[in-house]
């Protein structure tokens, strides 16, 4: 059995993340990621079955990223309110230090057909500390009777746009300004 060069899978990872950012998802090919990983078209499919297994490996390691990072230091004991500050506020904080990982998990979570469908399964798994913090929200008569896609919305699309928009005007974000940015999402849901 021919032996996996690790190096070359983090090259095509990059190359997949980079062709995200330079062109969109729809025009990341094959051939393209080859040439800008540095890789033959053949050392691809060493690696990877096709095009979605590629890109749902990838999708799943950028997804063990930020969930690492988004749960950190959430303390479930805590209230609602608290658990979702750190959770929104973690959630800014890998955007900024992740911008191009970040870009391509909103790229697959606006168009989940990019990767297969266990991977996307998988992924929506690994979140399932927010699923656990929404019912017992709703319990608790913490927030509004609203859907969880209702939630996100209101959470963390906005704080995305942010951080989109301060990686386009190559800005910094304000920790002001994320607080103010997430107490605005959470009076969007309390009760």
């Amino acid at each position: 059995m021919r032996h996996k060069d690790e190096n070359k899978i983090k090259a095509i990872d990059e190359a997949v993340i980079d062709l995200f950012m330079a062109e969109g998802a729809q025009n990341v090919s094959i051939s393209k990621i080859a040439k800008r990983a540095g890789v033959s078209q053949a050392t691809i499919y060493i690696y990877y079955a096709d095009k979605e297994a590629m890109l749902s490996h990838v999708y799943l390691g950028i997804k063990e990223l930020f969930d690492g990072e988004l749960f950190a230091h959430v303390d479930t004991t805590s209230s609602v309110k608290v658990q979702l500050v750190t959770i929104l506020t973690n959630f800014v904080h890998a955007s900024l230090r992740h911008p191009r990982e970040a870009f391509v998990m909103q790229s697959v979570n606006d168009n989940p057909s990019l990767v297969s469908e266990d991977a996307f399964a998988a992924g929506l798994q690994q979140s399932k500390q927010l699923g656990v913090l929404y019912q017992r929200a709703l319990k608790e008569d913490i927030i509004r009777d609203i859907s969880p896609a209702l939630v996100v919305g209101f959470t963390f699309q906005p704080l995305r746009f942010l951080v989109t928009d301060a990686y386009r005007r190559e800005q910094q974000l304000a920790d002001a300004e994320v607080s103010t940015a997430i107490e605005m999402c959470w009076n969007a849901i309390k009760a």
